[in-house]
């Protein structure tokens, strides 16, 4: 019977005691920690060796570094085609050649072109006999030897060679035709100075007037900078960003410029859009392909700035740092880090600047919130 009753008296004391339990505010680790919710309760003098800092508000510039090369501007290059039907006799330039406006590129044997000087050499010819008739005709008829319907049709015989003169005279104006020049090959011209990109044309080779361009040429005044962007970055950047561009190697002082065109597509090879800017280049220091190093500039402002120390990196994959509150509290908070800056510091999401950030204990502190919620 004795031994009952202290069965029943143990009992009661184990109900009472998780009773106690479970009706308070916390879990106390040991004699000097105890964990309520988020916040973690240290002993007075082990608090008071916990050292705090406040995060720092700084200037904070985000930057994106970004790959590309140097193209040449379409509103600065053309493409030289061929105005008549022949074979090409003579090139004188290839890819790569720096040519002047009105440099000869080829030369082509055209029975076109021939058949254009020969027209107008008639229709010279004819002219001139007309306007010899025509003053012989006025002279007659002053004198009233010759009628008005001769005059008229003296006349008429002008206007008309004149009209076909002029024809033929715009026809071989428009292929270039100089008059000191007596062969009747046709004269393929640069019509810009710049580089000669591309060089369609083979000597011997058929050309036609309808066909393809026998020769590209760009002018390096002014350049597209193409900017290779993934999809991670697409979001970060806009139209006007501020961009500096290095060219590796080259030992050219850095390039500023602005992004002025972003593509709405993505290359299917590259997996990347184009950021585009355009540089002006008026010694053509810049090279069609050249590789270069962009650093754009997307964000300008202020910033928290806590040291990399007072962050841990939780198990469950999310960034914490300890708050402290009080004199004996130190509240677990989730933030967010929004970049390594260049000095170690770490920009931060999530936090206000008068907070006091445990810096070196906070490790300590996580340990502590863990045994607690195990």
């Amino acid at each position: 019977m004795k031994g009952a009753v202290v069965l029943i008296f143990m009992y009661l004391i184990s109900i009472i005691a998780l009773d106690g339990c479970s009706n308070g505010k916390g879990k106390t680790i040991s004699k000097s920690t105890e964990v309520v919710g988020d916040t973690v309760f240290l002993r007075s003098d082990i608090a008071r060796g916990i050292k705090v800092v406040e995060p720092v508000l700084k200037n904070n510039i985000e930057e994106t570094r970004l790959l590309g090369k140097v193209d040449f501007d379409p509103d600065y290059t053309t493409q030289v085609y061929s105005l008549v039907n022949g074979s090409i006799s003579r090139i004188y330039v290839t890819q790569g050649s720096l040519v002047q406006k009105g440099d000869v590129l080829a030369e082509i044997h055209s029975s076109d072109y021939a058949s254009a000087i020969s027209d107008y050499e008639k229709a010279l010819s004819n002219l001139n006999i007309a306007e010899k008739n025509l003053s012989r005709v006025k002279d007659l008829y002053s004198n009233k030897i010759l009628s008005d319907r001769e005059m008229q049709m003296a006349e008429n015989d002008y206007q008309y060679a004149k009209a076909d003169y002029e024809r033929a005279y715009k026809t071989i104006s428009i292929l270039g035709w100089e008059k000191d020049h007596k062969d009747t090959d046709y004269r393929i011209r640069a019509p810009i100075s710049g580089t000669v990109l591309y060089r369609g044309a083979e000597p011997g080779s058929e050309v036609r007037a309808d066909g393809s361009p026998l020769f590209v040429i760009g002018n390096t005044r002014r350049v597209w900078i193409d900017l290779n962007v993934f999809q991670n970055e697409m979001s970060r950047l806009s139209i006007g960003d501020s961009v500096l561009i290095y060219f590796p190697g080259t030992g050219f002082q850095a390039l500023r410029t602005r992004i002025n065109y972003i593509s709405n597509v993505m290359d299917q090879n590259t997996f990347t859009a184009v950021a585009r800017c355009v540089a002006n280049n008026p010694l053509g220091i810049l090279k069609p392909n050249m590789y270069c190093i962009a650093t754009v500039v997307h964000r300008e402002g202020k910033a928290l700035f806590v040291p990399p120390s007072s962050v841990i990196y939780d198990s469950d994959g999310n960034t914490y740092v300890f708050v402290r509150h009080g004199e004996r509290s130190f509240e677990k908070r989730k933030i967010t880090i929004s970049k390594m800056s260049k000095g170690g510091d770490i920009v931060v999401i999530g936090l206000n600047q008068n907070d006091e950030i445990v810096l070196e204990k906070a490790l300590f502190l996580n340990e502590e919130f863990s045994l607690a919620i195990k």
